[in-house]
């Protein structure tokens, strides 16, 4: 049976996708990234090879040969806002997936994008070349909630390709709501930066006093069970009844950052959206767990006890 061991890792951002591989075993051997500050981030978190390149700067041929190849598509399609035709430009963008896939032949491919992709862009007709290549393919839209615990609200659609007819491949199962980890596990008891607590109280409905965060809808916040990202109006948290904005490196344990994860937060605008946008840690660790061939743990339990806690 073939072991997958070595991946290349593109549109990196920060290190998500590529910790998820790390945690469930693989060898991250060659990241590529657009943004110099992230690039910065990720080097003091993560080690292996990392250059300077985003998806549709990058050559096929300047992609080493290893088992997997994966790409972080979520902001490569959602930032392109000031495009005239996003349809075209997403055209675009998957024909050089395609291409890359095509020309390395990887044994596995791996795909993250936005679940709305669908709406926009007919992408399945981009696929077809890579299937007559011999990938059967496999997609779910997940949340990340349902899989990990992690009291968050947030889909996205993961792709899998793979040339090998022994390795079928089966989507970890969604498991009962009701072991949602609690709120309290994922933020701070000390005062990071007043910045935080800055808050307009007039913008705020309270109907409660238990632990709960509060997100932006309409024209005000409002109590919710799990976090919603918003890139306009940051999401509030409720303990012990006191109201902050959610801290970056709260966020970060929110997308399953592990707690020593040293982020730069000189920009609090930029990496605020680059953890937005960032897949769930945890959640890719799931996926790239059953993809490693290794035992399923349920990490509705592994989360709260080593990741939070901040």
């Amino acid at each position: 049976m073939i072991v997958l061991n070595t991946v290349a890792v593109i549109e990196a951002g920060i290190g998500a996708m590529s910790l998820g591989f790390v945690e469930a075993g693989f060898q991250v051997t060659d990241v590529f990234i657009k943004e110099k500050k992230a690039v910065e981030i990720y080097k003091k978190n993560i080690e292996g090879r990392v250059y300077e390149s985003g998806l549709m700067e990058l050559a096929p041929e300047d992609i080493p040969n290893v088992d997997v190849i994966a790409i972080d598509l979520i902001q490569v399609l959602l930032f392109k806002r000031d495009r005239q035709d996003k349809s075209q430009y997403n055209e675009e963008v998957l024909k050089k997936v395609k291409d890359i896939i095509k020309w390395k032949n990887p044994q596995i491919f791996f795909l993250v994008m936005q679940k709305k992709i669908n709406k926009v862009f007919d992408w399945m007709d981009i696929f077809k070349e890579i299937r007559h290549a011999g990938y059967e393919i496999s997609l779910k839209i997940l949340n990340s909630r349902e899989i990990t615990g992690i009291p968050v609200t947030e889909e996205q659609l993961y792709v899998i390709g793979s040339r090998m007819p022994d390795y079928p491949y089966e989507f970890p199962v969604h498991m009962d709501g009701k072991e949602t980890i609690p709120i309290r596990e994922f933020i701070s008891g000390v005062e990071e930066d007043s910045w935080y607590y800055r808050i307009n109280k007039d913008q705020i409905v309270e109907s409660s006093k238990e632990d709960c965060f509060l997100c932006w809808r309409k024209d005000k916040y409002i109590e919710c069970p799990y976090v919603g990202w918003n890139l306009i109006k940051r999401p509030l948290v409720r303990v012990n009844g006191i109201i902050h904005t959610l801290t970056h490196k709260e966020m970060a344990g929110l997308k399953g950052f592990p707690r020593n994860f040293d982020l730069n937060r000189s920009n609090k605008e930029w990496l605020y959206r680059m953890l937005v946008y960032a897949p769930n840690v945890q959640l890719l660790n799931a996926l790239q767990t059953i993809l490693h061939r290794r035992p399923f743990v349920n990490y509705r339990f592994q989360t709260a006890k080593n990741l939070t806690k901040y």
